[in-house]
């Protein structure tokens, strides 16, 4: 998943780790078994100079595997520091401290997750470049929607979970500066593993207005839409605003593309017009580089 991209796809969510399977000599429903079942969901908590810091905080509070599906959070957290070399963790108050006495096995366990915090971290340092990628992407021919990944590739995927099952959420933006809809398209995959994705429908969303208009082409994307609209509706709301802003900023304008292709000889007179207007290019733009004053061409 997310093949072609400097990061796989990960959505920053907070992850749950268990401690080792505990063999004891007890009678059964022991306090072992409780214990075996209760683990540590980890929320972290990485900002733009954390790869640079050399260390993330870690939000910390405790779960329970609810028969094996369903992980069940128990409020209250408390923040520690997680080394980026070492694994080490510090408590950052007395109740990290507490935690982390009542917790001995959480250290080494979180050792294994070292490569993927240090990820997060460079991922979290790259979210720092806003031009790049999308100056980069909009410098390319073309007339078809980009992926909000395009645009800002070091920031966090969608991944909503809808029925048990892990979907991918592609959202694609307009590339044209000129056009004025205020919509966008969020493709949903089914993660099936790693490697392997299954496309189950797509959603059109106009952002206009307060409670979305949204037209999907499956009942899958509709279920699936929903929940992610629920849990991440600001999210989606800046991911536009952003792109569009992007848009207006880097991409070529209509009239620009068509001088430069002039100066370079591609147009022929009687080939079709680049604006895609359908028709010829000496009876739509061919004299639109030279025209100043905004009128229509007769």
């Amino acid at each position: 998943m997310g093949a072609g991209r400097k990061y796989s796809a990960d959505s920053g969510e907070p992850i749950p780790v268990w401690p080792a399977d505990i063999d004891c000599e007890h009678e059964d429903d022991c306090e072992c078994d409780d214990a075996s079942e209760r683990g540590v969901w980890v929320d972290t908590r990485v900002a733009r100079d954390t790869l640079a810091r050399g260390a993330l905080v870690l939000a910390l509070r405790e779960c329970e595997d609810d028969d094996g599906d369903d992980v069940v959070r128990i409020d209250e957290r408390v923040a520690v520091s997680c080394a980026l070399e070492t694994g080490d963790l510090t408590p950052l108050r007395t109740e990290g401290a507490i935690f982390l006495k009542r917790h001995p096995w959480l250290e080494e366990a979180l050792r294994e997750e070292l490569p993927r915090f240090r990820r997060r971290a460079e991922r979290a340092a790259d979210q720092r470049d806003r031009e790049t990628a999308a100056k980069r992407a909009l410098s390319q021919s073309g007339n078809a929607m980009l992926p909000y990944h395009a645009f800002f590739p070091a920031d966090w995927d969608l991944l909503p979970v809808c029925d048990g099952q892990r979907y991918w959420a592609v959202d694609l933006y307009c590339r044209n500066p000129d056009c004025t809809c205020t919509s966008s398209v969020i493709r949903f995959h089914r993660v099936e593993d790693d490697a392997t994705m299954t496309f189950v429908g797509e959603v059109t969303l106009d952002y206009a207005d307060a409670e979305p208009r949204a037209r999907t082409t499956s009942p899958a994307a509709a279920r699936v839409f929903e929940r992610l609209w629920k849990e991440s509706e600001y999210s989606l709301r800046a991911r536009h605003a952003e792109t569009s802003g992007a848009v207006r900023r880097f991409a070529p304008r209509m009239k620009d593309r068509v001088a430069a292709s002039l100066v370079a000889g591609r147009i022929p007179r009687n080939g079709p017009c680049p604006c895609g207007s359908g028709k010829k290019f000496k009876r739509c733009c061919l004299d639109a580089p030279a025209r100043n004053d905004g009128s229509p061409r007769p």
